[in-house]
């Protein structure tokens, strides 16, 4: 087995890298996982009764906690 110096790997990386059929050898498998506004938090998130509810209640929970017990939530 032959051992690779650094200088043949990078010349070995350099030419991957300006091969025409590399970039398109590599595909995305699902572009909408890659979008930010379908992570956690996005905008699926705000649509969900449960979730919001669960919010809304910590949110008070959180308030009167601090002495709010005033109806200004």
């Amino acid at each position: 087995m032959k051992i690779k110096t650094q200088k043949s790997l990078i010349k070995l990386g350099e030419k991957l890298a300006n091969h025409p059929i590399y970039p398109s050898a590599i595909k995305v498998r699902n572009q909408t996982a890659l979008n930010p506004l379908l992570k956690k938090g996005g905008i699926h998130d705000k649509d969900n009764p449960k979730t919001r509810h669960k919010k809304e209640r910590a949110k008070i929970r959180l308030h009167l906690k601090h002495g709010g017990y005033d109806n200004n939530f």
